[in-house]
């Protein structure tokens, strides 16, 4: 089943925020005041290429607040 993307994706999902896979939870690591890309990879995968994703995490936020200001200005 998890074979199926849309199936993977909801496992995912759900996985990351309540923590089925290691225990950790996405809001651990997320929130109006906490924003840690790296002990988030505790979630799922440890720390490996933690300060590689991090730096997408960078990224990503960049580009939607970007696209808020676009779409705002």
């Amino acid at each position: 089943m998890a074979l199926d993307s849309l199936i993977a994706a909801r496992i995912m999902f759900r996985g990351m925020s309540e923590g089925w896979f290691t225990g950790a939870k996405l809001g651990q690591f997320f929130d109006h005041e906490t924003d840690d890309p790296i002990s988030a990879r505790t979630i799922i995968n440890g720390y490996d290429r933690a300060e590689e994703i991090a730096a997408w995490h960078e990224q990503f936020l960049e580009a939607v607040d970007a696209a808020w200001e676009a779409g705002n200005a």
